[in-house]
């Protein structure tokens, strides 16, 4: 995975959301959980307040954000 764009596009949250997320701004718990997948597909570990760490089978709990009821609310 590489930048902004390809988390974005793997989440399918947009870049101006993540870039806030960067800046310390909250997003909605379906954006979180979204980037959480995308990055854990990777073979990472996401806890929001740390630097990603590699892991092993880490899945989060929602395989398609799209699947989601409050999907409409991805930033």
């Amino acid at each position: 995975m590489g930048g902004i764009y390809d988390l974005s596009s793997a989440s399918k949250v947009t870049p101006q959301a993540i870039q806030r997320l960067e800046c310390d701004a909250q997003l909605n718990k379906v954006s979180m959980q979204a980037l959480a997948f995308a990055i854990e597909a990777e073979g990472l570990v996401f806890f929001p307040v740390h630097p990603p760490l590699k892991g092993m089978k880490c899945r989060g709990s929602t395989k398609d954000a799209r699947s989601r009821r409050d999907y409409h609310l991805l930033e």
